[in-house]
């Protein structure tokens, strides 16, 4: 929560290094699969997207959809937000 009001802030370093350490400390004491673990690399590419951090987003995006697809489902929300975050990014013109 800390990391997401940093975010709208526009304090986007320290939204990055927050989301960054969760996503650490996440994958440290969950399981490979826990959700709360898709949920922070959700979040920590919402932070890179916000940041103009294009590719490290897409990337971060592609592996959660994937992780997710496979560990919720096609039809779950985190999975069709993901997808959605996703197809949104690609179909934005590029900038200049």
């Amino acid at each position: 929560n800390l990391a997401d009001a940093y975010l709208k802030a526009g304090r986007l370093g320290e939204a990055i290094s927050l989301n960054e350490r969760t996503l650490a400390d996440r994958e440290r004491v969950f399981d490979e699969d826990h959700p709360d673990i898709l949920t922070s690399r959700s979040n920590l590419a919402d932070a890179y997207l916000k940041a103009g951090r294009l590719g490290e987003a897409i990337s971060l995006y592609e592996r959660t959809l994937a992780e997710s697809k496979r560990v919720l489902g096609e039809n779950h929300q985190v999975t069709q937000a993901v997808q959605w975050k996703l197809a949104s990014i690609r179909q934005s013109p590029a900038e200049p």
